[in-house]
């Protein structure tokens, strides 16, 4: 899709978008409902608070949003679940229950940009045919429909080397990471950065299932990458993963130090045992993406510091009782 001149900040004349569209929606059905929860729909169903079940329905006519002055429209790509949606326990958010579309991670390319941009100098940020990608407001519906709307701040450039896909699903993780290092973590970064640039101890930081967990992998990558992390604050990084993952967190990574996890998870590292046989100091940072037994032991204080920080970053998925086959 071509803008119709060089950054166009106004929807492409050619551009066609219908007046309804294809989405899949949840909606309140009295459980045990026979008529809408047989063969017509084929839907699973979900018990919630009030006693009514939620059952998807895929709608071919549904209404295209229409964007406000603030808002751009976009042509959705591919879209995942957000934190608030763990499929299939909950699909609607009970703080914001008109919202009826999931999937508020999305990647998609830009069709139309706020009016309210068009006489800035610069234009909109985004340009029609922009690839973008982000998380949106659960205040609004989700991308699982063939358009959504979002808001400048809920969007950045999809990165060249992924795909659609890739950037609809490293939403959220890549979130989670960057508030973890960069919002709870942030002060004790800048702090150990600034009192010595030429100090031989530098911020030392532990993941616990670093390389397992999507969240752990992008938060390694955040404290490497050089324009983040400059070069005289670079943290020292030991990492707790399984065998087959160490070589790729020390050579394609540059974690500084692996410990194997044990096979079976009724076992975990001895993280203390094995910061006092190596000669380790406490780690300044314990970032734990496993939420299992590990995270407990790193409560020693011989592998945090007084004062340190640990924190999961593990997401509970709520629980719910299914319907499913109960009349």
């Amino acid at each position: 899709m071509k803008p119709s001149k060089p950054a166009s900040a106004t929807m492409n004349e050619q551009t066609f978008v219908p007046a309804t569209m294809r989405a899949v929606y949840y909606s309140p059905i009295k459980a045990g409902n026979e008529d809408l929860a047989g063969a017509n729909y084929r839907q699973n169903y979900r018990e919630t608070d009030s006693g009514l079940a939620m059952g998807a329905l895929l709608d071919p006519d549904y209404p295209t949003p229409q964007p406000s002055p603030h808002q751009y429209l976009l042509k959705i790509q591919s879209a995942t679940w957000g934190h608030m949606e763990a499929p299939p326990n909950r699909f609607v958010s009970p703080k914001y229950p008109s919202t009826r579309i999931p999937l508020h991670n999305v990647c998609g390319t830009v069709i139309s940009t706020p009016t309210e941009d068009h006489t800035r100098p610069g234009g909109p940020r985004f340009k029609i045919g922009d690839v973008v990608f982000g998380m949106l407001s659960y205040t609004r519906d989700g991308g699982a429909a063939d358009y959504a709307l979002a808001t400048e701040d809920e969007l950045a450039l999809k990165p060249m080397n992924i795909s659609a896909a890739e950037a609809a699903s490293v939403v959220m993780p890549a979130l989670v990471a960057w508030q973890a290092l960069f919002r709870y973590c942030r002060t004790r970064l800048s702090a150990k950065s600034s009192e010595n640039p030429t100090s031989s101890t530098p911020m030392r930081v532990l993941f616990i299932n670093g390389n397992g967990s999507k969240i752990g992998r992008i938060a390694i990558q955040l404290l490497r990458a050089g324009n983040v992390a400059p070069a005289f604050a670079r943290p020292w990084i030991c990492a707790v993963c399984e065998r087959e993952e160490s070589e790729a967190l020390k050579d394609e990574m540059g974690v500084d130090e692996v410990l194997i996890s044990p096979p079976s998870s009724h076992k975990p590292v001895d993280l203390a045992a094995t910061f006092h046989s190596r000669n380790w100091d406490p780690a300044d940072i314990i970032l734990d993406c496993s939420g299992d037994a590990t995270f407990r032991l790193a409560h020693a204080s011989s592998v945090v510091k007084d004062n340190g920080l640990l924190i999961n970053l593990g997401i509970p998925w709520p629980e719910m009782k299914s319907t499913v086959g109960q009349g």
